[in-house]
């Protein structure tokens, strides 16, 4: 049954086809893609794409609204290595291969080269802000939710806030800040004990979210790593309309009464995030933005 109290958005996350961001023509032609398959506006970080004025220029002419802004996480900040795309990727090449060797320090990998440098990041998101004036900071430090951010910013679920559940939910209600659901991203998958509620097995993701509820704001769709090989994968089950965890996810979250916006971020893959290679980007997104708003 779709919901009928109040029309929920459904935005794109750029950090799906984050290669795309890089030059004028991919990122026109990616914005192009978005606006198509019906979404109502995208997410964003700080790119390094977007340091040209020409990158800046073609986001504000698009139909398209910057809902969200999300804090890069790992940019390479190394200024010779960061200049040129190519070599931030060259640094992302070496970041994996140490992560893949077992340091844990978190050294940048290829999708952190295609983010602005930490100075750089800083002054796009002021413009992002300047710019969008509607637009939401999404972060994942309980710190800022105080009341001078409280207005425009959100909390990203994250096992790096180092909080429990029901810390987070206090901090949340206390400060009025809103919630970005990411069932990939849990902070625990201990069960959650809801009060005056049977204890029924429940997939720890839809768990949280119950638990998290009234302060949702944006869920991130997500689809799943399958487990099962020869079994419909969670996303063909969805838009088949199949009662599934990505449908119930939707289903509920969508019954929440802070709820706003379904971010989709389905990454492509790695052939279509070389920058200027053109591999039939967002090919069935159209019929994901229906189910969701038919949910």
């Amino acid at each position: 049954m779709g919901n009928q109290e109040r029309e929920i958005s459904v935005c794109y996350n750029l950090a799906g086809s984050v290669g795309q961001t890089e030059f004028p023509s991919d990122f026109q032609r990616l914005l192009k893609d978005v606006e198509a398959a019906g979404f109502d506006s995208v997410s964003a970080h700080p790119y390094r794409g977007l340091i040209r004025s020409v990158n800046r220029d073609i986001l504000e002419a698009s139909n398209l609204t910057v809902a969200y802004l999300e804090v890069s996480f790992n940019p390479v900040n190394t200024r010779i290595l960061s200049k040129y795309i190519f070599t931030a990727l060259a640094c992302g090449a070496v970041g994996l291969s140490r992560r893949l060797l077992g340091d844990k320090s978190e050294p940048p990998i290829f999708q952190d080269a295609f983010f602005a440098p930490k100075y750089e990041g800083v002054v796009l998101d002021d413009w992002f802000i300047r710019t969008f004036p509607k637009i939401k900071i999404v972060g994942y430090d309980i710190r800022y939710a105080v009341p001078k951010y409280q207005d425009n910013f959100l909390i990203g679920l994250s096992p790096s806030l180092k909080t429990s559940v029901s810390q987070l939910r206090d901090i949340a209600e206390m400060s009025n800040c809103g919630i970005v659901f990411d069932p990939t991203h849990l902070i625990s998958t201990e069960s959650v004990s809801l009060p005056n509620q049977p204890v029924t097995p429940k997939d720890p993701a839809l768990k949280q979210l119950e638990y998290l509820g009234e302060q949702v704001e944006v869920l991130d769709f997500k689809p799943f790593k399958e487990k099962k090989s020869g079994q419909p994968g969670q996303l063909e089950e969805f838009l088949k309309g199949q009662k599934g965890l990505l449908y119930d996810l939707v289903a509920l979250a969508k019954s929440q009464p802070r709820m706003k916006c379904v971010r989709v971020e389905i990454s492509e893959p790695l052939k279509a995030h070389i920058p200027l290679l053109h591999w039939g980007r967002l090919r069935g997104m159209d019929e994901i933005v229906a189910m969701i708003k038919s949910v």
